[in-house]
């Protein structure tokens, strides 16, 4: 379960991301859009939008690894899941 402890971690890494990173994630995770339809979306080619999307996820997952330990639980969909819901409560 998250607690209010751990969605603030999660906004707060969240904010650790460059905008064009925090946007691609927004779109492929918040907004369900696949690579080919955020690189649309944004105007850029289909690598650079994977490329934002994997340096931003490493470096969550990197904010996320170093946050409180009920965190360190929180990788693959269990992850994308406490972002769902840290963005929820935003």
């Amino acid at each position: 379960m998250i607690n209010n402890e751990d969605t603030a971690s999660i906004r707060a890494c969240l904010k650790t991301l460059s905008p064009a990173q925090r946007e691609a994630i927004h779109l492929a995770y918040y907004c369900g859009l696949t690579y080919a339809d955020v690189a649309h979306r944004l105007g850029i080619p289909i690598p650079t939008a994977k490329t934002r999307i994997r340096d931003g996820l490493k470096k969550l997952s990197s904010c996320i690894g170093t946050a409180t330990s009920p965190w360190n639980r929180c990788l693959g969909t269990s992850f994308i899941t406490a972002l769902s819901s840290a963005r929820q409560q935003v």
